[in-house]
């Protein structure tokens, strides 16, 4: 178990997107180790309105260095150079999801003919991950960016860019994570919460983005529309910069603490997929 965390933590970090990506085996079911908090039925295609403007993208070497250092001692700055340098983007007015799309909410798109089936079926603890309507409303995962870019576009919408993403999770104000700036395991689904897989979107009121939105850091990381490539003015020789990997953005329920911050970028090969990679959809307004 402890070499697959490193695997995947592999994929998601900047430092390593290169690594060969490796499905997630199947894995003996085991309940969650906490409570999880009830939750309200989900709207059909709830959105909200992430209002046009300028906002700060990005972030430090040093500042990510120093929320790194809170959670482990061997931080390396070249994990971080991607978000570098800070820049001002201007962003339209967007929708976004409220919620990760779920196993439900994407099994509408199969059952139409126009999705395919997720590329396994199980997650880290449950073998019937998809199948089982117990787990309707847990974020579907296992599918890769072009099924992820056709269900939303089947919804008459899109994948959020980047910069909306991270506008989307962080508001206007800097914060380092969508509700504030000290990360909590009552506020989102992440290796501290020891629950070892998904779990239902929205569980963590307390884990809203300014916004209004559920789960933009833990659970799942999420597939935007862009390539991983540099930020203008950026002075890093990331090899992955380039039409090579699409953005992932918030961290999973496997990532350690210093992978969870709103501005830290992952990337992946977009024809490949995983249990710890789901998504959300945007449309503009």
């Amino acid at each position: 178990m402890k070499r697959l965390v490193i695997l995947l933590f592999c994929i998601v970090l900047s430092a390593c997107a290169s690594a060969t990506p490796t499905p997630i085996p199947t894995l003996t079911p085991a309940p969650p180790t906490a409570v999880l908090p009830a939750v309200t039925p989900l709207p059909a295609d709830g959105m909200v309105l992430v209002p046009a403007g300028p906002f700060e993208m990005g972030s430090s070497v040093d500042k990510a260095l120093t929320e790194c250092k809170k959670f482990r001692s061997d931080c390396e700055p070249a994990w971080y150079t991607a978000e570098e340098p800070v820049h001002t983007v201007e962003v339209a007015a967007f929708y976004i999801d409220v919620y990760e799309v779920t196993n439900a909410a994407y099994r509408v798109c199969l059952n139409a003919g126009v999705c395919q089936d997720p590329h396994f079926i199980y997650s880290a603890t449950h073998p019937d991950y998809f199948t089982n309507t117990a787990f309707d409303n847990y974020p579907m995962v296992n599918v890769n960016w072009e099924n992820a870019t056709t269900y939303c576009e089947w919804r008459g919408a899109r994948l959020p860019t980047e910069a909306e993403w991270e506008k989307a999770a962080r508001g206007t104000d800097g914060r380092i994570y969508p509700w504030g700036n000290d990360l909590d395991p009552t506020r989102a689904n992440y290796q501290d919460s020891k629950l070892g897989d998904p779990i239902t979107v929205g569980s963590y009121a307390s884990g809203k983005s300014p916004y209004g939105a559920y789960d933009m850091t833990g659970n799942v990381w999420e597939w935007t529309s862009d390539w991983f490539d540099a930020y203008p003015g950026s002075t890093s020789t990331n090899p992955d910069f380039g039409q090579k990997v699409r953005v992932l953005r918030g961290g999973a329920w496997l990532d350690p603490g210093n992978t969870l911050h709103a501005t830290n970028r992952g990337g992946l090969d977009p024809t490949h997929s995983f249990g710890n990679i789901g998504f959300r959809c945007a449309r503009s307004e």
